[in-house]
This record gives structure tokens, C-alpha cells and sequence, in this order.
């Protein structure tokens, strides 16, 4: 079930974009680093469990998460900038 990796990653990084709305400039870079610091964490914090295992590529899925909100997060303000221009 690794589609719930990108949901979960991706619901992630819409939070944390929001709660440094107003307090960073870079927010959008922020909150994706700290998404994917969590996401490493996580897999590292497996390797200690009995039964479990750290994996890469789970970060890797996890980033796909995090960069579908970036990439929207991106298309939505350049589209509100081209309608205020307009």
C-alpha cells in the first residue's frame, strides 16, 4: 500500500505549507524539507523495530507525495498571478 505513502506525505506538506504561511518567505522549499527530514526519520527509526526494515526507496515514495503538492502548490500561484493580471 505504498499509494497511502504519497497520500500521507502529500497531506503532510499541504499542512506545513500552511502553518508557515505568513512566516517564511521560502515556505514552499521549508515545508518540503522538513517533510522528507520526517520521511528519513521514519525509515530510520524502522531499522530499530523487530520485523521492520528502513528502505530507501520508501523515502523516495514518500517524496512523490511531497513533490505532487510542490508542483501544485506552484501551478495554483502562478495561475492566480496570470489572473491578476489579466
Amino acid at each position: 500500500m505504498k499509494g497511502y505513502h504519497v497520500l500521507e506525505y502529500a497531506i503532510l506538506t499541504a499542512l506545513l505549507l500552511r502553518a508557515l504561511a505568513g512566516i517564511h518567505a521560502k515556505r514552499l522549499l521549508l515545508a518540503a524539507v522538513i517533510a522528507l527530514l520526517y520521511a528519513s526519520s521514519d525509515e530510520w527509526h524502522q531499522t530499530f523495530v523487530r520485523d521492520r526494515g528502513g528502505k530507501w526507496t520508501d523515502v523516495a515514495i514518500d517524496a512523490i507525495g511531497i513533490a505532487l503538492v510542490a508542483i501544485s502548490y506552484v501551478a495554483v500561484r502562478r495561475l492566480r498571478l496570470r489572473s491578476r493580471r489579466d
